[in-house]
Parts: structure tokens; C-alpha cells; sequence
């Protein structure tokens, strides 16, 4: 190893004399880092930033978490990011490379060996699982093996055994399941096997010493009858592998094999109540297919770290799970269904120089800033008890976003008076601020109107209302409008004045105009009015068919109508001078038929609906109400 350029002198001796010496230049490759820096060197809790570094010539960085050994994070090449979300304040020490290497084991059908070369501490792998076999009919192809990838940290000269899965027999050459775990599919009936698992074992070849798996896929069975796109193949990988499919009648949960989990194989398939079942999956081997009859149709289980279950009768075998050790290997992830064939294993690793240094930086994660309200200064809730406060305010935080404030003190207020409200926002990283809100209550309704309703009795209108109490209330003035805009009173009727009892009270009106409107004004003895709802009598305008609600209206209202045939009927709303607003057509199924207008965009004031049927027609009056 040279750490500067060096010139070297070489000669060729014939047995008697030297050649002249010819001289070699040789330029070291300088690894040394010379600087590590993050994007962001202060980032929020769950924040995530990239680190990067300087190197004195071209080549990779490796990241560590200590400044000599420890366990190596990743690589980034120069002037690109390498990304990390720490939970809390990390050191993180880069290191440049001198030499990367990737070596491929593809399948043999037997085990392969790695030895870790001089100068290597920690390796990168990607394993492969195999695909199961595939069989006719189906749309969605075979079930792939699964990938896992992760880092481990390692000792020069230490040897790992590698298993490279073999794919399972499509339906076309045979029945035979992958190597190293693959189940058999049926040998009648054009069943597929399952893929073999891709795994690394360390001090010994058993099923026990493996230390990273990648799940093989489960073999197809035939899917003639299944709907195109419907069927999920039988994946292998994942914490457990996807379960098979069962296509004659959907009952998915008996026939098919299921995948493998982290503690079981996969359940086998059966028919007919258990009585005829396929293999369940056992651990590190998919489970053979199984028979009905003479008839197999089935496709056998994936291998992994525990077996996708076997299938029978039109039925996938499930495929198998993958495994990672996790006090052995860092940086671990798992994907379901990548490996389309024989499976595969690389080993990425890079040599680094005995005098190569680490160079170190500091990733502070903290949250100092208070979160920051929507509405500087909160406006004053107002309004008569009972009062509920409904609108819960906002702020901004830099790191968690929109806070929703809470408090301690009471919503809801019965008792006149002002209050104060403290809304506290908190981003859960140590932050507090708060903001205070005033809430005025005025004293209690004097009048609690339980009931207000108007009924014809020929040209006159007798009105009916009921108090479920009353507080200082004086009188009732019995107010009337054609159009809802101009009131006029009717007359008065005394009130109890306190009660904490029902009260009924009536008074009759002549109907001067057919359609009216009336309402009631509550006047306590402070003088201070409240007034009613506002409801309508049409003492002649009583039509069963017809009913328009609500009417008034701040807004919409619906138009129904109910015969003895089907009809269709014409519904033209024209306004107060006489303009068309709109026109439609309802027609009646059943002799029912309902319909809804919009008076939203239109003023307060009277409307006019006219409805139409087979040459009658018909005029109702409309008002509409101040929003």
C-alpha cells in the first residue's frame, strides 16, 4: 500500500546479465477525507437531513457510527447525500474507501463459501429469493422471490455459507420444487413447485445456522376460470410470505396454501373438510402439493424461513417468509415479489487503508421554537348562556406543522358573565405556548318556546304556542308579514311572567291575504324583545298533494308531490316582478315524485312557484327569509 507517487526501477535478467532498468510511475490514490458535513446541522425530532464529505481524490464515503470500528451505516459517493433521521443528537464519522468490490453467487444447486478478504470490517447484502414455478390459465404470473437487504459487520477471514435458491419447475417441464426449500407441485394436472429460499448461514450448513433469509415464491396452479388481474400471485418474502389463490368458487381460505410467517409454516390447502390435504410448510421447506382423487391441479410452497404451505385442487401453494437476525445485521429491509428466476446473492464490501482516518460530524436534533398561533389576537366569544364554546383555535410549528390548541378550563358556560379561556399549544417536544380568549355570556333567555305552530280554520288562523318556562318575561306580540321583510302586530297576550312550568298560549288572526307569515316577539320587563321562528299559514292554498318545505326558507327548499298515476309535472319559480328563474320538469314514479330549489343566490322577499299538471295550474307563494 502507497500513500504518495512512487517511482519504481525494474530489469530483466537473462541468467548472466541485467537489462537496463526501465522506470515505472506509480500514483497512489489518496483516500483520506478531509471534511464531513450535514445539510442540516440542526434538525427536528422525526426530521431527516443528508450528510456528505470531502474526499481528496474521486471515490466513495462510508459512514460509521464510531470513530474507529463500529457498524458501518452505508456509502454515498462524493458530492452526493447520504440520508439519516437520528431520534437523537449522533455523532456520525466518515470514512473514505480505497477499493469497492461486488461478488455474485448465482444458483449451483450446492452450497458456495465467502471468505472476508484482509481489511474488510463490514459487508453489504442483497439476497435474492427464487420464483416459483408458473402454470397455464392465469394472467398475473409467478409468485417471485422476495429481496433482503442489509448491512453486517464482519472479521477478516470469517467464512459464510451461501444457499442459492433454485426456481421452481414451471407446469411445461416438470413438478419439482426449487433447491434449498421449494415445494413439489402435482405431478397430474399441470401443478407448478415452489422457488428455493436464498440464505446465509455462519458456524455450520443447518437450517438453524442461517442468519439472513429471502423467501422463495409458491408454484401456480392452474387458473383458467379466474377473472384476468384478479389473482395476487404467491409471493415469497416479506415478515410472511402472500398465500396462495383458489379459483373455481373463491373459497380462498380452505384450498390454498398460505405464506409463512416468523414462527410457523404455512398452512396446508385442503378439500372436502380437511379430508384430502396438501403439506403445510415446515422451517425452511414449502410444503408438496396436494391430490383429490386422481386429480392434482396444485402448486407447491415457497421455501424461507419457515415454508409457504402446499395447495391442492386449482390451488397456489403460499410462499415463504424471509428472516433477518437482527443482533447480527443493521439496515435491514425486506420487499415481497422482486426475484424473477433462479434466485441470487451479492456481497458488496470495501477495502479500506490502514491509515485512513475518520472524519466526524455532529447532527443536533432538538426543538427549541414555540409554536407560533394562527390568529395573534383571539376574538371574543359572545352570546347568551347556555353557551358553548365550538371553534378550537391554531398555531404553526416549524417542526410538527398545525397544532390544534387544548385547555383546561370549561367550553360550555350556564351562568352570565365574562370568562377567560387559556389555549395552550404544545408541539410534544418541550414547547408550550399559550394564548388567552374572552368569552362573554349574557343572562339566560327569558323565554324557553317549546312549540309555535299555525293552522286554518276557514279565513281564519288560529296560532298555538307553549313555554316549557319563562324568566321576567312581560308579553307576547303576535307579529304578521306577506313577504317576510315588513312585520306588522296582530295584537299581544300577557304571559306568566316566571314559571318553571309548561304554559300553552293561543291567539286567532283573520287570513287577509291566503299566504302569511307570522312570528312571535317575547318582550321581558327590561323592555328587551326575542323573537320566534318565523312560520306560514295558507288558509287558501291547502292542497294534500303539494307540500313545500320549509317555507319560509333562508335558502333551499323541496317540492314534493303525491298522486294516483304516473305523471310529469311542470314546476316554472318566477320572482317578485315577474321574471322566469328557472323551469324544470318532474316526473312521477309511482305517483311520488320530490324535488329541491335554490334561493341562495337571490334576495329576501316572495317568490312565486307554478306547478302545471295535465292543464291545471297552480300557484304557491315562496318567501324567502334575511340568511
Amino acid at each position: 500500500s502507497m500513500m504518495q507517487n512512487t517511482v519504481l526501477y525494474v530489469s530483466l535478467f537473462d541468467g548472466i546479465n541485467n537489462s537496463p532498468r526501465v522506470p515505472i510511475h506509480i500514483t497512489a490514490v489518496d483516500s483520506t477525507i478531509t471534511s464531513a458535513v450535514a445539510a442540516e446541522p440542526t434538525i427536528c425530532p422525526s426530521g431527516s437531513t443528508d450528510l456528505g464529505g470531502t474526499l481528496n481524490s474521486l471515490g466513495m464515503i462510508n459512514w460509521y457510527d464510531a470513530p474507529t470500528a463500529g457498524n458501518f451505516l452505508g456509502s454515498s459517493e462524493q458530492g452526493q447525500g447520504f440520508s439519516v433521521s437520528p431520534s437523537s443528537t449522533q455523532t456520525y464519522y466518515a470514512e473514505g474507501e480505497t477499493e469497492r468490490k461486488t461478488e455474485t453467487f448465482d444458483y449451483t444447486g450446492s452450497v458456495q463459501t465467502f471468505t472476508v478478504p484482509i481489511g474488510v470490517t463490514s459487508i453489504e447484502i442483497d439476497a435474492y429469493g427464487a420464483r416459483g414455478g408458473d402454470s397455464h390459465g392465469g394472467t398475473s404470473g409467478p409468485g417471485k422471490g422476495g429481496q433482503v437487504h442489509a448491512t453486517m459487520n464482519v472479521t477478516p477471514g470469517q467464512v459464510l455459507n451461501i444457499y442459492v435458491g433454485g426456481q421452481g419447475e414451471d407446469y411445461t417441464s416438470g413438478i419439482q420444487g426449487g433447491w434449498n426449500g421449494g415445494g413439489n407441485g402435482t405431478d397430474s394436472g399441470d401443478g407448478a413447485g415452489g422457488g428455493g429460499a436464498t440464505d446465509i448461514r455462519i458456524n455450520g450448513t443447518s437450517l438453524n445456522d442461517r442468519i439472513l433469509v429471502a423467501g422463495g415464491g409458491g408454484g401456480r396452479a392452474p387458473n383458467m376460470i379466474c377473472t384476468p388481474g384478479e389473482i395476487n400471485p404467491p409471493h415469497g418474502g416479506g415478515l410472511v410470505g402472500e398465500s396462495g389463490y383458489y379459483c373455481i368458487d373463491g373459497s380462498a381460505e380452505e384450498k390454498r396454501g398460505l405464506g409463512g410467517s416468523q414462527t410457523e409454516g404455512g398452512r396446508a390447502g385442503c378439500w372436502f373438510n380437511e379430508t384430502s390435504c396438501a403439506n403445510a410448510g415446515t422451517f425452511g421447506n414449502g410444503g408438496n402439493a396436494g391430490f383429490v382423487a386422481t386429480d392434482g391441479r396444485a402448486g407447491g410452497g415457497g421455501g424461507g424461513w419457515f415454508g409457504g404451505g402446499g395447495g391442492t385442487y386449482n390451488s397456489d401453494g403460499g410462499g415463504g417468509s424471509s428472516y433477518t437476525n437482527g443482533s447480527l445485521l443493521q439496515n435491514i429491509v425486506h420487499t415481497q415479489g422482486v426475484q424473477d428466476g433462479h434466485g441470487v446473492l451479492t456481497i458488496t464490501y470495501s477495502k479500506s487503508s490502514t491509515t485512513n482516518t475518520r472524519s466526524s460530524v455532529i447532527l443536533t436534533v432538538e426543538d427549541v421554537t414555540n409554536p407560533v398561533p394562527d390568529v395573534t389576537n383571539l376574538a371574543n366569544v359572545d352570546g347568551n348562556a347556555p353557551l358553548t364554546v365550538s371553534t378550537i383555535p391554531t398555531a404553526s410549528d416549524h417542526c410538527v406543522g398545525t397544532l390544534n390548541a387544548s385547555t383546561t378550563d370549561p367550553l360550555t358556560y350556564n351562568t352570565a358573565g365574562t370568562y377567560q379561556i387559556q389555549w395552550d399549544y404544545d408541539d410534544g417536544n418541550g414547547n408550550v405556548f399559550s394564548q388567552n380568549q374572552t368569552i362573554v355570556v349574557g343572562a339566560v333567555l327569558p323565554v324557553e318556546l317549546s312549540r309555535f305552530s299555525a293552522h286554518c280554520e276557514g279565513q281564519r288562523v288560529k296560532l298555538n304556542w307553549r313555554t316549557a318556562s319563562e324568566i321576567n318575561s312581560s308579553h307576547f306580540e303576535i307579529q304578521h308579514s306577506r313577504d317576510g321583510i315588513r312585520w306588522e302586530a296582530l295584537g299581544t297576550v300577557e304571559s306568566m311572567g316566571n314559571s318553571e312550568v309548561r304554559n300553552d298560549y293561543q291567539f286567532t288572526a283573520e287570513s287577509r291575504f291566503g299566504f302569511e307569515l307570522y312570528r312571535l316577539k317575547q318582550v321581558d320587563y327590561d323592555g328587551k324583545p326575542d323573537f320566534s321562528k318565523i312560520i306560514n299559514a295558507a288558509c287558501a292554498e291547502d292542497d294534500s298533494q303539494i307540500k313545500i318545505y320549509p317555507n319560509p326558507t333562508d335558502g333551499n327548499f323541496t317540492v314534493s308531490y303525491e298522486g294516483t298515476q304516473e305523471e310529469e309535472l311542470t314546476l316554472i319559480l318566477i320572482n317578485n316582478i315577474g321574471q322566469e328563474l328557472e323551469k324544470r320538469n318532474l316526473e312521477l314514479s309511482n305517483g311520488f315524485g320530490k324535488t329541491s330549489f335554490d334561493l341562495t343566490p337571490y334576495p329576501a322577499g316572495f317568490y312565486k312557484l307554478q306547478v302545471s299538471n295535465q292543464g291545471h295550474l297552480r300557484s304557491y307563494r315562496i318567501i324567502k327569509t334575511q340568511e
